[in-house]
């Protein structure tokens, strides 16, 4: 009975054109485009995140915590207002916050004066970092991204802990 249904099925659409179309073709169109449009790009893999710091510390581990984001090749770290502009004016915490709202990055890390002195504090007592994020971008406001600057405090730390205020402007 099975089979005779299928003969039968096999059948009418070996005759229908547009039936074979539906079946073959149309699921490859619609998974290419679709593909394409949600997909990675092939060749350029991820494109990084740019992100502001505000280094209003300038002590040992906030200049490491810094030199750690420059080096992950999904952060582009922006340091300055006028990044290659002479003379850069370094960012400070309403700086960094008007350029995140501005557009110019999608998260700013502020690193507060006396912040390195108290990093690291196992307790959770040291002093907050910020971290500005667009509520409007979805890397931003993603655990992702979160978790990518927690990361690199960690790293910096051997597994020290610091308590990190994250805020969304």
């Amino acid at each position: 009975m099975i089979a005779t249904l299928l003969r039968i099925s096999r059948t009418s659409l070996r005759r229908d054109r547009v039936a074979q179309v539906m079946t073959y073709v149309l699921p490859v169109a619609f998974f290419s485009i679709f593909a394409l449009v949600f997909g990675r790009p092939i060749a350029g893999g991820p494109e990084s995140i740019r992100v502001a710091v505000a280094d209003q510390d300038r002590s040992f581990a906030s200049r490491a915590l810094v030199a750690a984001l420059e080096t992950d090749p999904l952060l582009r770290v922006a340091d300055s207002t006028v990044a290659g502009a002479a003379p850069s004016v370094r960012f400070d915490r309403a700086r960094a916050e008007a350029y995140v709202r501005g557009g110019g990055a999608p998260v700013a890390v502020v690193l507060p004066a006396g912040w390195g002195a108290t990093f690291p504090r196992l307790d959770g007592g040291g002093m907050p970092a910020e971290v500005l994020a667009d509520v409007s971008d979805p890397i931003a406001t993603s655990a992702g991204m979160n978790g990518l600057l927690l990361g690199k405090w960690i790293h910096i730390t051997l597994l020290g802990v610091s308590q990190i205020v994250v805020m969304f402007v």
